[in-house]
């Protein structure tokens, strides 16, 4: 029988048009080394393309399969770097604690799921597919979003907090004229940073019905409904923008209708994704751990694996306003 030939970083790297020691250092995750987010996810795509296995997975059998499923759009992580940002450093963890990651869409095979020790879920999962997982898998983390079911773990952003950071500090700039550029989620529910904007802005007696416009979390979206919300007769000074990769769009709609920021409108964004602080001019956003989330989520799959624990926990982390230069005093 003729032996399978395994694949090798020099494969990928071939594949990605790149050195072989840019493809180690990226699937090494080495934090020193700059390098695009575009170059990484052309790398990490070949990697699950092509099935690489890095040495030490080759060498035993021993070690935990964990499952990582994308409950999103590949259009949304091209665009939304913090769902890649996400992802990858959800994976760099799981290899140093010495599991073996593997990714998929939420269209896999329910039979699939019996063959890992563990299924992290990042996105938004329709309950009904949920339901139909936790029948193959128990050992499900949600990251980024939760549910009501008892046996599941989950760790999920402080919106609530986020957005009150977010709203205070405008209001503390004499902003009261204040827009959303808000996203719906792919189960067809409101997002979570409207709910608490309409809230929030609902107690004070701002909240205006007509600043409320929606995008689809990527720069176009947000550039499409800014193009919108700023054609108004009685235009907003401030707008929320519920993801930074939507505000994006948002400073070229603004540019192109001759307006500046902060001078004619304040920006907030929320994430914190890496290219938010060398926008012209740098944006205030709302600040969401990436790295704290990727810790919880790998505590909560080794306590349960560990314990065998069938009662699932539901942890929260915490959002920081980081205020740069979109924002002005009116």
């Amino acid at each position: 029988m003729k032996k399978t030939k395994s694949i090798t970083m020099k494969d990928i790297a071939q594949k990605v048009g790149v050195s072989i020691a840019t493809v180690s250092r990226v699937l090494n995750y080495d934090e020193n080394f700059a390098v695009s987010d575009e170059v990484k996810r052309k790398i990490f795509e070949a990697a699950e393309e092509v099935n690489y296995y890095p040495k030490k997975y080759r060498r035993t059998k021993t070690y935990k399969k964990i499952l990582i499923v994308k409950a999103y759009s590949e259009k949304v992580e091209l665009e939304d770097t913090y769902y890649l940002s996400l992802r990858v450093t959800i994976e760099r963890l799981l290899r140093m604690n010495e599991f073996f990651a593997e990714i998929k869409d939420d269209n896999l095979s329910l039979e699939e799921l019996e063959n890992y020790h563990g299924v992290i879920i990042l996105g938004n999962l329709e309950e009904k597919k949920l339901y139909s997982f936790l029948s193959k898998n128990l050992n499900i983390i949600l990251v980024d979003f939760s549910c009501d079911n008892p046996y599941v773990d989950s760790v999920v952003v402080n919106y609530k907090l986020g957005v009150k950071q977010a709203l205070e500090y405008l209001l503390v700039l004499g902003h009261k004229k204040i827009g959303i550029i808000s996203g719906r989620e792919n189960t067809g529910n409101m997002d979570m940073r409207e709910l608490y904007f309409r809230k929030f802005l609902q107690e004070k007696n701002l909240l205006n019905e007509n600043y409320i416009f929606y995008g689809d979390f990527t720069p176009h979206g947000g550039y499409m409904a800014a193009k919108e919300m700023l054609n108004l007769p009685d235009k907003p000074t401030a707008i929320f923008v519920s993801n930074d990769s939507m505000a994006i769009g948002c400073y070229k709609a603004i540019y192109e209708l001759g307006l500046k920021i902060p001078e004619d409108i304040s920006i907030v964004g929320f994430n914190n994704i890496s290219i938010s602080r060398f926008m012209t001019p740098p944006l205030t956003t709302v600040n969401v751990s990436v790295e704290e989330m990727a810790e919880t989520s790998l505590y909560l799959l080794k306590d349960r694996l560990k314990r065998n624990r069938k009662i699932g926990k539901k942890v929260t982390i915490s959002t920081e306003l980081l205020v740069r230069e979109s924002c002005k005093e009116v």
